[in-house]
């Protein structure tokens, strides 16, 4: 039997938003500059572009593990990497969606060396 899953993927663009212009306010006001003055000036925090690019890329890392999870960790199939085939072929589809985005995951085994051995050289 085959597992079909819909996986909405994490979003956090209202909560970057969000932090973003709290920031700004801050940068606006020049309220960093003194701050961080107080501590050392290579601690000035500039929301554009360092900022922005810091936060899409813990997005984006956050999304890809989500992707590896449900891929080779929420439906393993354990039985089949100890060898056993009983309860193979195993086969998982996985429709993951983020904002208007969409893509599919599908994967097939039916034997346990080859199931074990993609899991394997994933890792």
């Amino acid at each position: 039997m085959a597992i079909n899953r819909g996986i909405e993927l994490i979003d956090f663009s209202e909560k970057n938003s969000e932090l973003l212009q709290e920031v700004y306010q801050h940068q606006n006001n020049a309220t960093i500059t003194r701050i961080n003055a107080e501590f050392h000036n290579d601690y000035l925090i500039v929301a554009f572009p360092e900022l922005e690019d810091l936060l899409s890329a813990i997005n984006q890392r956050i999304r890809k593990l989500q992707i590896i999870h449900y891929n080779y960790f929420a439906d393993l199939n354990e039985e089949a990497l100890e060898g056993n085939a009983a309860r193979l072929p195993f086969e998982a589809n996985y429709q993951f969606h983020y904002n208007t985005n969409s893509f599919s995951s599908n994967i097939s085994f039916s034997t346990a060396d080859f199931y074990k051995e993609v899991i394997d050289n994933q890792f």
